[in-house]
């Protein structure tokens, strides 16, 4: 296999204020994980379904959007109404000071004009987070089949598969925290034509936190990754 590699390495340095994650205006099923710190955990809305240790957590969006450029064109844009449709569930198991967690959402995209544009995506991510007195582990693995629109200006869908590892371990001491991780991101086009930019993803990291207040951390953080493709692609 040829390869061009590309590496990338910083040194962050500084004091922040770490919030957890959220977003408002366009919720995924996925967007239950929150990050705060060096913690990592599902938080899901009140139980609907409960069996025993296992609790289910379905889900349920609908929206409507008209775009006025539904393929990012400079010249004559293309309008459309959009309809999207996410069913979805999250699966918990908590287990004492423990978390595995299971989600699926199908996300169905239908355009009322332009149906060749029409599309079902698929994503599907898997969560465990171990904690201990004095350290922890916690692993994410995220798996999506989709060709979702891009950003930019496109005239056809890309379908591929996009897969994410990401498992991370630490070890805290009084009010230090030192952790250690990878990243494996990989994408696979599903087309024959498109298999040239097939790539993956691997990225190295080390992060030192320092509690200053309940919800302040100083942290020290380093990163290093490296990008290899399947073939030589200009």
């Amino acid at each position: 296999m040829s390869a061009r590699r590309k590496v990338l390495a910083g040194l962050l340095a500084g004091f922040f204020l770490i919030l957890p994650l959220a977003w408002a205006e366009d919720v995924r099923l996925k967007d239950a994980i929150q990050e705060f710190g060096e913690k990592r955990f599902i938080q899901t809305t009140p139980t609907r379904v409960k069996a025993g240790p296992f609790k289910l957590h379905p889900s349920l969006e609908t929206r409507t959007a008209y775009d006025t450029n539904i393929l990012g064109e400079k010249d004559d844009p293309k309008d459309d109404v959009v309809f999207n449709i996410r069913p979805g569930a999250i699966l918990e198991i908590p287990i004492q000071k423990h978390q595995l967690a299971l989600g699926y959402e199908a996300d169905f995209e239908n355009f009322v004009k332009r149906t060749n544009q029409n599309d079902q995506n698929q994503n599907f991510f898997a969560l465990a987070d171990f904690n201990f007195p004095s350290w922890y582990v916690n692993v994410y693995e995220e798996l999506s089949e989709t060709s979702d629109r891009a950003g930019t200006t496109f005239t056809e869908r890309i379908p591929r598969f996009d897969q994410t590892i990401d498992p991370k371990i630490g070890y805290r001491w009084k009010r230090w925290t030192f952790e250690t991780g990878f990243r494996h991101f990989t994408r696979d086009f599903r087309r024959q034509a498109d298999d040239s930019l097939d790539f993956q993803l691997v990225e190295w990291r080390g992060v030192i936190f320092y509690d200053l207040f309940a919800r302040l951390k100083a942290l020290l953080d380093y990163q290093t990754a490296q990008i290899d493709y399947d073939d030589n692609y200009v």
